[in-house]
């Protein structure tokens, strides 16, 4: 599961309440396998991508930073 996490212009996280139709997005993979296995060898910059709600789609979204991908945090 990829977790999005909306910022504000300032980048500040926005409070819990609707989605913004455009804006920006800390994305977090939760599952430390999941980023190891997988989405370390497919994501990259300019990687395009939906939000999805279901089956449908509600968003578009682009790759245009990677902050801690190789980052494996283990308990």
């Amino acid at each position: 599961m990829i977790w999005p996490e909306f910022l504000d212009l300032m980048g500040d996280p926005l409070p819990d309440g609707p989605v913004p139709y455009e804006g920006i997005a800390h994305m977090f993979i939760l599952d430390p396998d999941m980023r190891e296995q997988i989405h370390r060898n497919r994501i990259s910059l300019g990687a395009r991508g939906y939000f999805v709600e279901g089956a449908k789609r509600v968003a578009e979204c682009e790759v245009t930073q990677l902050i801690g991908l190789s980052e494996l945090h283990r308990d």
